[in-house]
């Protein structure tokens, strides 16, 4: 386990870019829901509460709870990298790090939405809350995944003519 799990890092002006390390534990997911609600917060892109920051923070868990079932098999002895991006817009751009076993979305099923499974259900949640979603293995091993969301409020729907 690293002596950086517990230490987040901001970098950049006006809190546009933050990042934090956790160790591969479950118990560590309230903690980053609390990082990505409090950077989103004094970004000026939200408050607690807003729809667009509880979809980045059901998708970030999504994705946190299926590395450290998948890709760290529940071990708990891998680290986990998270940075956060506002860009204009605002757009929020999450990238999160981890060196676990490889992933590949291809090899995942559709989810069957007859009742006959509890689970396999995350990577079809995160793409319906997010408006991009990248997976990538950089050639040290490294796995990545992106998730991009517009935070601007959405325009009401417009009257039909």
């Amino acid at each position: 386990m690293s002596t950086q799990n517990n230490q987040a890092a901001e970098s950049g002006r006006g809190s546009r870019e933050a990042e934090l390390t956790i160790s591969s534990d479950f118990g560590q997911l309230e903690r980053v829901r609390a990082f990505i609600r409090d950077f989103c917060r004094r970004a000026g892109a939200g408050t607690p509460g807003d729809d667009r920051i509880c979809d980045v923070e059901l998708a970030a868990t999504e994705v946190l709870t299926n590395i450290i079932r998948h890709a760290y098999r529940g071990e708990g002895r891998g680290d986990i990298h998270i940075r956060l991006r506002l860009e204009d817009g605002p757009r929020l751009v999450l990238t999160i790090y981890d060196w676990g076993g490889p992933f590949d979305p291809a090899r995942v099923p559709p989810p069957n939405f007859d009742g006959s499974r509890s689970g396999g259900f995350g990577l079809y949640i995160i793409g319906q809350l997010v408006d991009e979603l990248e997976f990538s293995r950089d050639p040290d091993g490294r796995n990545r995944t992106r998730l991009k969301m517009n935070l601007a409020p959405k325009n009401e729907p417009q009257a039909s003519e």
